[in-house]
């Protein structure tokens, strides 16, 4: 095939692909500014019906999800700003060849990846330690992502020009100097693989938040699955309503959470994906 047809046919496909991805996205944005029984009768297939935004105004309007959505980005803030930090002065010493002991460290760190005490053994260390109704039950039992660690080892590794770090050590800088004034600056690419990595990770954590924060410090993900699968709660927020009536406006609250919960990340994705593209190449390809 010539290389025209060749670029038609790649476009098509990749055409093709984006819509799967996306349709089932763009399906739930429209089911949640349309009547629910619309939806379950296939009225709303590209555009929405009978136009609302009911489900919205009562996931903005109750008090739970609305603490929910300030608790997830609190944790994810702090949480990402914790993960950024415990992986870059763990990973930049790794980097370096003349550490003493580095291959059996690595070795140490590479373990965690695949062995663990389990749910009980963490859960009683994460109670013997008091951080039970903590936030910071989220991030310490955690630790060091070393995933993302070897990503950002590597990145320093091949990235990070020798001849930089040797001027600045020339001119009097120390390690951790060198590291804020020359290694950071030049790692954004990679920074921002991590910032992705790390957002995803704590906005869509509700599990470890389920075992040990109480009610009112849950984050926006556990308060929308207790919506979703709770009738009970979705008729007392419906404040004794009619059972069809409830059930419409559960159904929408639903979809509405669902948006809402996705919301941030589809916002910040475009601003950071120049850097994740090249940051996770060249953090991940060695050479």
């Amino acid at each position: 095939m010539s290389d025209k047809t060749s670029d038609v046919i790649l476009v098509a496909l990749m055409a093709l692909i984006m819509l799967i991805i996306a349709y089932p996205l763009y399906y739930v944005i429209v089911a949640s500014v349309s009547d629910p029984f619309d939806v379950q009768a296939g009225k709303t297939f590209l555009l929405p019906s009978q136009f609302t935004l009911e489900g919205y105004q009562r996931v903005f309007s109750n008090g739970n999800l609305l603490n929910g959505f300030l608790n997830s980005v609190k944790y994810t803030v702090i949480g990402t700003l914790y993960s950024v930090v415990t992986v870059y002065i763990t990973a930049y010493p790794l980097s370096k060849k003349n550490l003493p002991g580095r291959k059996w460290i690595s070795i140490f760190f590479i373990i965690t990846m695949y062995f663990g005490g389990g749910l009980i053994p963490t859960y009683l260390v994460v109670k013997e330690t008091g951080l039970m109704n903590n936030m910071w039950a989220l991030f310490l039992p955690g630790g060091v992502g070393m995933g993302n660690v070897i990503i950002v080892r590597n990145f320093f590794e091949n990235n990070i020009p020798k001849d930089m770090i040797e001027a600045a050590q020339i001119d009097g800088a120390d390690e951790f100097t060198t590291f804020l004034r020359v290694v950071v600056p030049l790692s954004r690419s990679i920074m921002a693989v991590i910032v992705v990595f790390s957002m995803v990770a704590f906005w869509n954590d509700w599990f470890t938040a389920l075992i040990y924060l109480n009610e009112s410090q849950a984050p926006f993900p556990l308060v929308m699955r207790g919506i979703v699968i709770s009738t009970d709660q979705l008729t007392k927020m419906t404040g004794g309503m009619t059972h069809l009536e409830a059930t419409r406006i559960g159904e929408l609250v639903k979809y509405a959470s669902m948006i809402v919960a996705a919301a941030p990340m589809l916002i910040i994705y475009p601003f950071v994906q120049k850097y994740f593209e090249q940051g996770f190449m060249t953090g991940a390809v060695k050479g």
